[in-house]
């Protein structure tokens, strides 16, 4: 088998596929790129073998183009990954055998995995919103929500509201529903997005990507900037909008809303409905609950309470929901109002 003997570098374009599998395991460490070659089929593997004895020169850029097609490629396929002892038990038999496997599996206290930081995001966390926007001037809806997981929730709107507005919806949806992205793929990204700015050498405290992020990212918008957001990701991701819209007002935020405000909210509400919240409430929100109400009221309120001695978990958190819901509802008609967070 010859090797390709030209000296003048290829562009990435004139690369196959097998092709750009191949340049890119080139550039792996040797233990990771024969964790991808494990996985290939023969036929694929032959072809691969091939193409990494004989592939043309590839200068440098074409290389730093290489891996960011490869990073953006494994990101945008990423969603939420779910855990599963169906999922697992394969995987894991191939690797331990049956028995241990049936060990392993037995319910147990859940032990956390310290994985290494990726030093490359933490250090564009610190730049500039305008040069993050810069960074992702032409990137997908996917490496923007990456980016957003690591920056403090103030930053991460604001370079939010700096990207099309076509595509913010799409950030927002990937930012939720993001799950664990392979650490070499996150250094890569960071650093050919670092590329484009300049270094920083400043660190940042990491915050991963979920809803409470996005939540964040809502509750720092203008209210009308978030309310059309969440609209739009209604219309492609409705339970995730639901999941959003459920966290930007808790039931703890009663505390937020005036007496005259909260006294209509409590006239709509059931009085068993309102007692059953209670009981998973903090002494701040009953206080206040109680002193809206008047105090004929509010000992019949705490009477009811009285009553409910064994409340399971799920009454409290559909009772509180039924309570907020009431208070989106009434804001929605203009009859209430939900005052802006105070800044942290």
């Amino acid at each position: 088998m010859s090797q390709t003997t030209s000296s003048t570098p290829a562009a990435v374009a004139t690369l196959n596929r097998t092709q750009k599998l191949a340049a890119v395991l080139l550039m792996l460490e040797p233990d990771n790129a024969a964790a991808i070659l494990k996985g290939l089929e023969p036929s694929e593997l032959a072809a691969v073998a091939h193409a990494m004895v004989s592939l043309p020169p590839l200068d440098e850029t074409a290389q730093q183009e290489l891996l960011r097609e490869f990073a953006q490629a494994t990101v945008a396929t990423m969603r939420t990954l779910r855990g599963s002892v169906e999922a697992a038990r394969p995987r894991l038999e191939a690797a331990l055998g049956a028995e241990q496997t049936r060990q392993l599996l037995q319910p147990g206290p859940v032990v956390a995995v310290n994985t290494a930081t990726p030093a490359a995001l933490m250090e564009l966390a610190q730049k500039q919103p305008r040069q993050i926007l810069t960074a992702l001037r032409g990137e997908p809806p996917a490496t923007a929500a990456i980016v957003l997981s690591f920056l403090e929730p103030r930053k991460a709107t604001e370079v939010l509201n700096g990207l099309p507005e076509s595509m913010r919806a799409a950030v927002l949806e990937r930012l939720a529903t993001l799950g664990p992205t392979p650490q070499p793929v996150l250094e890569t990204l960071g650093k050919l997005l670092l590329q484009r700015i300049g270094p920083d050498t400043s660190l940042p405290v990491i915050q991963a990507g979920g809803i409470q992020p996005a939540v964040s990212v809502l509750k720092v918008l203008p209210k009308d900037a978030s309310k059309t957001l969440l609209s739009q990701l209604e219309h492609e991701n409705p339970d995730l909008s639901a999941q959003l819209r459920n966290q930007m007002f808790t039931f703890a935020d009663l505390l937020r809303l005036s007496t005259s405000d909260l006294q209509k909210v409590l006239r709509e509400v059931d009085a068993r409905i309102l007692a059953t919240a209670l009981k998973g409430a903090d002494e701040a929100v009953r206080n206040k609950i109680m002193g809206a109400m008047s105090k004929r009221a509010a000992e019949a309120l705490q009477e009811e309470m009285s009553f409910l001695t064994r409340v399971k978990s799920r009454d409290i958190d559909a009772a509180q929901l039924t309570v907020i819901e009431i208070v989106r509802r009434l804001e929605s008609d203009g009859q209430i109002e939900i005052p802006e967070e105070a800044a942290a």
